[in-house]
């Protein structure tokens, strides 16, 4: 019969046919996802760090980076959604509900400099009236020191 180990109560101890409540395994997960989101959190810092660079085909390059506590990549280049036609677009990298367990993140354009909670400022995207790219800057993706 399995016994709870000491500071988490999981269960540990076990042995070939030992039978394990559901409650047990559930209390191994939630104590994993604390420790690691409060780690995530607490002890990283937020931000790019490779890649994610802003391209003058309206999209976003492979890259890696730490928003919202979550980790996120993305292997292929990505759309940029709600780019704006004559306008200077500010771009985000925003995590969204798969984001903590798949690593999946979202790029998006807005008028305003100012981002959504926890997401991530990439750089500026600028449009003519007709949608063409006039200029790209992606001077805020810079890597750890």
């Amino acid at each position: 019969m399995p016994t709870l180990s000491e500071n988490y109560q999981l269960a540990v101890g076990m042995v070939t046919d030992d039978f394990i409540e559901p409650a047990h395994v559930d209390r191994a997960a939630r104590v994993l996802d604390r420790i690691v989101g409060a780690v995530m959190k607490r002890l990283l810092a937020a931000g790019v760090y490779e890649g994610w660079l802003l391209q003058e085909d309206k999209q976003v390059g492979p890259g890696r980076g730490l928003l919202a506590g979550c980790w996120a990549e993305t292997e292929t280049d990505q759309d940029i959604s709600g780019l704006t036609n004559g306008a200077v677009n500010y771009v985000f990298a925003l995590a969204g509900e798969d984001t903590a367990p798949q690593g999946t993140v979202e790029f998006a354009a807005q008028l305003s400099p100012v981002g959504p909670p926890g997401s991530l400022y990439l750089g500026t995207v600028e449009l003519d009236a007709a949608g063409q790219v006039v200029a790209v800057d992606s001077q805020a993706v810079c890597g750890p020191a």
